[in-house]
């Protein structure tokens, strides 16, 4: 649901050509929000889109910035999102992006632990750090895609769907949280009846 929301709020911003800071710049606000409003937040984020147009004019000829720094500095830009127009604007890895689907996944397998301790992460940054000590940098990129789209279908964040998990023989947290109905294989609901 999130990703089609995303990509129609793109095909709408492309077609009203508004896919370039200069034309960003340009538009209402109003418009903007109009135009990415199943995006949640789409307020703030119509708001950021335009500071972040400006600075890209005044200060990147109407490009991106180049740098992690840089794009940290940008208004709405944190972690996740700075990791992923460095690894496809600038084709330089730098680091995993983890959003809610990747923080909680990685925690419900037990891959990620808080610096010094056995406790889970408490924040994606936390997981970021913890899964680049481990996890091949050539997995960097391809981790993300993988566990988002597991974690809208299967391991979703309420009610997981553990009874069809092709995992959950291998995951610590399995069967611990309120199952969705439609995840309990049958055999296994006679049993909790």
């Amino acid at each position: 649901m999130i990703k089609l929301c995303l990509t129609g709020a793109i095909q709408r911003l492309l077609q009203n050509d508004l896919l370039s800071a200069e034309a960003i710049n340009k538009a209402d606000e109003g418009a903007i929000k109009e135009l990415i409003h199943p995006v949640g937040f789409y307020s703030r984020k119509a708001c950021n889109m335009k500071k972040v147009a400006k600075i890209c004019l005044d200060k990147y000829d109407g490009d991106i910035p180049s740098t992690l720094e840089e794009l940290l500095e940008l208004p709405g830009i944190g972690p996740k999102m700075a990791h992923l127009v460095m690894n496809v604007g600038w084709n330089n890895v730098q680091g995993i992006c983890v959003d809610t689907h990747v923080h909680r996944i990685c925690n419900r397998l037990g891959w990620v632990s808080r610096p010094g301790t056995k406790q889970k992460t408490s924040t994606p940054e936390q997981t970021r750090e913890s899964l680049q000590l481990w996890l091949p940098k050539e997995e960097w990129v391809p981790i993300n895609p993988l566990l988002v789209g597991f974690g809208q279908t299967v391991c979703t964040p309420l009610r997981p769907r553990c009874g069809i998990c092709k995992i959950s023989d291998y995951c610590p947290s399995a069967f611990k949280e309120t199952p969705s109905p439609a995840s309990t294989p049958t055999k296994k609901r006679a049993m909790i009846e």
